[in-house]
């Protein structure tokens, strides 16, 4: 009985650990940057760990979702809502690998090369949009999955 309590217990904090560092990434790499050399690179060993820390937690969220779903009764027992943000959940995996991940590869990779603080700002400012696009999906997750809309 008390499971699915747990459970969604697990599954709360998971998230809040998945993308409550994230939302200050941007700043921390803008703030490094005006900063100079030592700053970006203490930023990029902060953000490094935060990236790993997210990971985890991000299998931590999905794997408790998941069991909750099964819990319940398979997917034909959850609501349409809890299909839509499971699937928008995946994209957020394939934003993060693909987009998030390598946007900060081409950041780091630039830091660690001593490129010129205009293309260090220039690929910040990719790192952000991606960053901004990921919060934008995971807000509209949290929508579908929180609030019933008028479904059952």
């Amino acid at each position: 009985m008390y499971t699915i309590y747990y459970l969604r217990l697990v599954h709360i904090l998971s998230i809040a650990v998945w993308f409550g560092p994230k939302l200050l990434v941007p700043a921390d790499v803008r703030r490094a940057i005006g900063d100079g050399d030592a700053a970006v690179a203490s930023a990029i060993q902060r953000i490094n760990l935060v990236q790993k820390v997210a990971i985890s937690a991000s299998m931590v969220t999905l794997a408790s979702g998941l069991v909750m779903i099964f819990r319940l009764g398979g997917f034909a027992a959850v609501p349409t809502r809890i299909h839509a943000g499971f699937g928008m959940t995946l994209g957020l995996f394939g934003l993060g690998a693909f987009g998030v991940d390598r946007a900060w590869k081409r950041f780091r990779e630039a830091a660690a090369a001593g490129r010129p603080k205009p293309d260090l700002q220039k690929l910040e400012r990719r790192l952000s949009h991606v960053m901004t696009a990921e919060n934008v999906l995971w807000l509209a997750v949290l929508v579908l999955m929180v609030f019933p809309l008028g479904q059952r």
